[in-house]
């Protein structure tokens, strides 16, 4: 994928036009459109650092190396959830936000540590550094409150692109109603209970996810 390629998806993630994104990085929508198209002139660097956010508080607080070499972080974590067996699909699905936001934390520090760099993700959070420092480190024992969840969820969403509908909701936003994913719970739901896998307490959560999925 090219910088172009890629650009469009950093905006397309966050849903802004090209003069958005000049107000959100201080780079002319024309030189915008302009590395869109395929432009690679000798001050590319210096307009995707910006528009990265490597500057000043501008930009989109995602590493730029992001931007101008490649990593995907999208792309690799739908990969994986969607390479996933159907019962863990279902595990996943069944998770609290609280969990589901660590595993995506998780996968990011493993895989892209420079993305979500604690300063970045505080900052985008609304969190002080220590706090988030704080949080990460009891997150084990005393996970954090449901706001603070989504708070991280939607910093998490943003400068990376991870879909907030599977961080909140349990499923993929490319998902529809049509696709087969309602039914293969349903199929492994009835699995899990018969063989007693399944704790009674998450049958209320399933069915919450069945009604929203079909609701569409």
């Amino acid at each position: 994928m090219s910088v172009g390629r890629r650009l469009k998806h950093l905006l397309d993630s966050h849903g802004h036009s090209l003069r958005k994104a000049q107000e959100v990085t201080g780079v002319c929508h024309e030189t915008i459109r302009r590395i869109i198209n395929g432009w690679e002139g000798p001050t590319l660097i210096h307009y995707v650092r910006q528009i990265a956010g490597g500057y000043r508080a501008q930009g989109y607080q995602v590493d730029e190396k992001a931007l101008m070499e490649g990593m995907d972080p999208r792309g690799d974590f739908e990969w994986t959830i969607r390479q996933a067996p159907p019962v863990q699909r279902l595990e996943l699905a069944l998770m609290s936000i609280q969990d589901r936001v660590r595993l995506a934390l998780d996968f990011l520090k493993a895989k892209y540590p420079s993305v979500c760099r604690h300063e970045v993700l505080a900052t985008a959070s609304g969190l002080q550094r220590d706090e988030l420092e704080s949080l990460l480190c009891r997150w084990g024992r005393r996970p954090p409150d449901l706001v603070t969840a989504l708070a991280l969820a939607t910093a998490v969403s943003h400068l990376t692109g991870l879909p907030k509908k599977w961080l909140v909701a349990g499923w993929l936003q490319t998902e529809q109603v049509e696709d087969p994913f309602a039914d293969r719970i349903c199929r492994v739901f009835a699995k899990a209970q018969g063989s007693g896998r399944c704790a009674a307490d998450r049958i209320p959560r399933l069915l919450e996810i069945l009604r929203r999925k079909v609701a569409g």
